[in-house]
């Protein structure tokens, strides 16, 4: 099960933050190690167990970057509806850091909470 089919079932409250916090949990892993995962999105969100036991865990890394050096990331890549803002600033040529990961979490939680999508162009 990923974070997807929680949303098509309306989410609890408790589901939500432990979703939320999970997937949190994993990106705080990954960008303590300097990478960051570009693809987060409720598919790569994935879920088992009871809610009083749930287990979260990211998947599918195929897009991520690493910021070597403290280096910055360009170039939008992953899901346009669950990417930053930045990743498409300028063409693609703005840099930008883990902080897009966050993002892309933020329209994961909007979703769960109220089942809906940030407003688009």
């Amino acid at each position: 099960m990923d974070a997807k089919d929680i949303i098509k079932k309306r989410a609890t409250l408790v589901e939500v933050q432990k979703v939320i916090l999970g997937a949190a949990s994993g990106l705080n892993f990954l960008h303590g190690k300097k990478f960051v995962h570009r693809d987060i999105k409720p598919e790569n969100v994935l879920v088992s167990g009871t809610v009083s036991q749930m287990v979260v865990k990211l998947a599918d890394f195929g897009l991520v970057g690493y910021m070597k050096d403290g280096r910055k990331l360009r170039g939008p890549c992953g899901t346009r509806t669950y990417q930053a803002p930045e990743m498409l600033e300028n063409n693609g040529k703005k840099e930008y850091g883990s902080a897009v990961d966050l993002y892309s979490l933020g329209v994961i939680l909007r979703q769960l909470m109220y089942n809906m999508l940030p407003c688009t162009k």
